[in-house]
């Protein structure tokens, strides 16, 4: 199946240090897919925009492209999506009313 990777930092920090830099999340997130035979469609990255918020450009991307095509969304940790379990409900409907 096609797999949507996504990655996000919102910091300059974030983006430097070993498990949470943008380089990290891909490798892992690749190993993953590979792991599970689902193909690396796209990668959309977020850099600098804070998990607070549900309106990025990458997650915008993800709602596009749910609209139109069936693929696996994955992130090497789900506070890359949303920052709370509220915030990652809210997406899971949103994408739900996009037909993913």
């Amino acid at each position: 199946m096609k797999a949507v990777i996504y990655t996000r930092v919102s910091t300059e920090e974030q983006a430097k240090e070993n498990r949470t830099s943008l380089t990290f999340q891909r490798e892992q997130s690749e190993d993953y897919c590979e792991l599970m035979g689902h193909e690396v469609w796209e990668v959309i990255v977020d850099a600098g925009y804070s998990g607070l918020s549900l309106d990025t450009p990458g997650l915008r991307r993800i709602q596009e492209l749910a609209q139109t095509e069936a693929f696996i969304l994955v992130a090497w940790s789900s506070d890359r999506l949303a920052r709370d379990i509220i915030r990652r409900r809210l997406l899971a409907e949103t994408m739900k009313d996009a037909g993913g």
